[in-house]
């Protein structure tokens, strides 16, 4: 709807370089938190009681709430600040803009903080449902918002959307663990469990800080070139990260928990197992993924935001770009995983320096390629840089994946790219020329490689369809 309403210019080059920094700020600190909140709410609980936890949590919140709304403040107060230390080769115009944009937008740092720690305080106590119900009623406020009042306000109907929606999800959050009373007022603040609720945040935030920055990097490098590249840059990773988000970010965080427990008891042996599983899963997955989007990308971003205000050019700028993160699906969904691996294992240093160097490949990478192919060049330095991150993490757990056969994972890899390069064939040959050609095309694929996996990988796609089973089981019985 964003495109419909906006295309792809310099009033969306704008609101996407203002909301990477409430995303790097408010989702960077907020998903940090959330990290390291389920743990340590669930280790306090177990060791000295519910009662004790809960008061915990009371603090932390509190800690939280007057923490993000001074952050909201100073980004509120400098907005020109922040958009110069990200974007310096903005124009004036829409360097101007995305300081007026960002200034609203400093509200969502403090709603994006506050969701993720409260998410983290149901998860802790094993309940879903009314998370899920606040972001439901976050995104419904954005589109209600892009309907009603875009025409009269422009993006602010956008900006307005995303802050009410949030506070939306919080009010609803907050009504659930009122009623459950949840939260414990009474007695000491807990300086030792603050504390060392701290020590253990810190390293991680300082992971979550470094994957956040790649996008600002990102957007700084492309704040240099034509009007538009950062809005198709943006178009692209959102198709990006909602194919990644399906899949790999829900595994990550589901099996967490799992990898936690057999990382504190050493059982070097089943997490190994377990993470081959994962890893062989993740393979069947993204590999076909990957391919077809990587050769269909045109169809897909016309079929997904040519309408109203996005043209033909923006299509084909934003389909060169995500063509080339296309490729770079199956390391960017494999890391998680193992960043989580590393949590599990205390492992922050390792971590912090595989995240360093990927934004250090960016960077050489992006200003080698940047004047000779432009956003393609950019988004080309996206892919690879992730390649040493995964590379790096993976060294990182090696004492966790000594127990990991790779043989099976590399088979599988091998024989995904085959059958998926086969299955695609038609679409390169046929390019789909409209979006019901486009889904029949993607059905054709899927079932085509399911046929061909089935026969070739029986068995790892047997446990693949288990697992779903599986987890849709699990999901339901908590909820």
């Amino acid at each position: 709807m964003v495109a419909r309403y906006f295309g792809a210019g310099t009033t969306i080059d704008a609101f996407q370089v203002a909301i990477s920094v409430t995303s790097l700020l408010g989702s960077g600190i907020g998903i940090a938190a959330a990290t390291a909140i389920v743990p340590h709410y669930t280790r306090i609980a177990t060791a000295a009681g519910v009662d004790h936890a809960r008061r915990f949590a009371f603090q932390l919140a509190a800690i939280a709430l007057i923490l993000s709304l001074l952050l909201s403040a100073l980004v509120a107060t400098f907005p020109g600040f922040f958009i110069i230390s990200i974007a310096p080769s903005l124009p004036s115009a829409t360097l101007e803009s995305a300081s007026n944009i960002l200034r609203l937008l400093s509200l969502m740092i403090l709603g994006l903080i506050l969701t993720y720690v409260l998410t983290a305080f149901y998860h802790a106590a094993h309940h879903f449902r009314i998370p899920v119900a606040g972001e439901l009623i976050s995104q419904i406020t954005v589109v209600l918002s892009l309907i009603l009042f875009s025409s009269a306000w422009g993006i602010v109907a956008l900006v307005w959307g995303m802050i009410l929606g949030v506070l939306g999800a919080i009010a609803l959050q907050l009504t659930g663990l009122s009623k459950s009373r949840f939260f414990n007022f009474n007695g000491p603040i807990q300086r030792q469990e603050l504390l060392a609720f701290a020590l253990f945040l810190l390293p991680i935030l300082l992971c979550d800080f470094a994957w956040h920055a790649q996008l600002i990097l990102q957007n700084a490098v492309a704040s240099g070139l034509p009007s538009g590249t950062i809005s198709s840059l943006g178009y692209a990773s959102t198709l990006r990260n909602a194919v990644i988000a399906v899949v790999s970010t829900n595994i990550a965080r589901g099996t967490y928990p799992r990898i936690s427990e057999l990382s504190s008891k050493e059982n070097l042996p089943e997490l190994g197992e377990l993470l081959s599983r994962i890893v062989t899963y993740l393979v069947i997955s993204f590999v076909p993924i990957s391919v077809f989007c990587s050769v269909n990308s045109v169809q897909i971003v016309q079929a997904m935001f040519m309408r109203g205000q996005f043209t033909q050019e923006a299509v084909a700028t934003t389909a060169s770009a995500f063509s080339v993160f296309s490729l770079g699906l199956l390391p960017s969904s494999i890391a998680p995983i193992l960043l989580r691996v590393c949590y599990a294992n205390r492992m922050m240093v390792p971590s912090l320096v595989a995240m360093i160097v990927g934004i250090l490949t960016f960077l050489g990478l992006s200003t080698t390629m940047m004047s000779s192919q432009g956003i393609v060049g950019i988004a080309l330095s996206t892919t690879v840089a992730i390649i040493p991150t995964t590379l790096l993490l993976g060294l990182a757990s090696r004492k966790s994946l000594l127990g990991m056969d790779w043989r099976s994972p590399l088979r599988v890899f091998l024989l995904a790219v085959g059958i998926s390069t086969f299955c695609v064939l038609p679409s390169k040959i046929w390019p789909p020329q409209s979006t019901s050609m486009l889904v029949l095309m993607g059905v054709l694929f899927s079932i085509v490689y399911l046929a061909f996996s089935s026969l070739f990988l029986r068995k790892e796609v047997q446990h693949l369809f288990e697992l779903i089973r599986g987890q849709i089981s699990t999901t339901n019985r908590h909820r």
